[in-house]
């Protein structure tokens, strides 16, 4: 049987649902369609987020505050009331930013690495689907071993709960091993960051029981409803 393609905060959002609900989302898998079922709302968050990636992949602050201006002068000259709401939160979220050192979210030296192609994004979880697609993967040498890790910047309305954003980041080192299968992939830079609380989790907390693995009892859950 032959499924879609499934996105992590779709599986978040499958936690919370009625049993009839998990039962019509298991349905829609099996229905024809293109794409991804369950997007994470990248389109409304994308300004901020993608700046937040960017200032992080160079480490240069100096980009939040140039985004920060455009969404500020795009809030003054905008009459729609949806979309001044859009700018406002954007702009709430990018100013948690102003001056952050970002390359405290990266080993020291790491080297930032193409993203990884639509096949590579994948991630086979026992006939399940899950696209992965880390904001930034990066490789840095660990004891002399090329080592990998990878971020994921995230947000939602709705609010992530830590257990949630531990599965993103259990899915960035599922990927990773996945894909460079012959090298190493340190569960502590598998990392996960909700931007508008500014709430990080790493995938060695997941391994460590201080959050709680949510992946593997999702999937179980959502395969009674196949």
């Amino acid at each position: 049987m032959s499924l879609n393609k499934i996105s992590i905060k779709k599986l978040v959002e499958f936690r919370r649902y009625s049993k009839r609900r998990k039962s019509s989302f298991a349905h829609s898998l099996k229905a024809p369609k293109k794409g991804v079922i369950g997007g994470s709302g990248g389109n409304y968050w994308v300004r901020s987020v993608s700046a937040i990636s960017k200032a992080f992949k160079e480490n240069d602050p100096t980009i939040i505050q140039d985004r920060l201006d455009g969404l500020k002068m795009d809030l003054a000259n905008t009459q729609r009331h949806p979309t001044k709401v859009l700018y406002q939160r954007n702009i709430e979220i990018l100013e948690q930013y102003l001056g952050f050192d970002f390359s405290k979210w990266m080993p020291t030296e790491a080297i930032i690495i193409e993203s990884l192609t639509r096949d590579q994004s994948i991630l086979d979880e026992g006939g399940l689907p899950i696209q992965v697609r880390p904001s930034i993967i990066f490789s840095f040498e660990k004891d002399g071993i090329s080592t990998y890790g990878g971020i994921w910047f995230i947000t939602w309305l709705e609010g992530f709960k830590k257990e949630d954003l531990g599965m993103y980041a259990e899915c960035i080192y599922r990927l990773l091993e996945h894909v460079f299968n012959e090298e190493y992939v340190d569960s502590t830079w598998c990392i996960a960051v909700d931007v508008g609380k500014n709430t990080l989790v790493r995938y060695s907390q997941v391994l460590d029981g201080t959050i709680p693995s949510l992946m593997g009892p999702t999937l179980d859950d959502l395969r009674k409803y196949l």
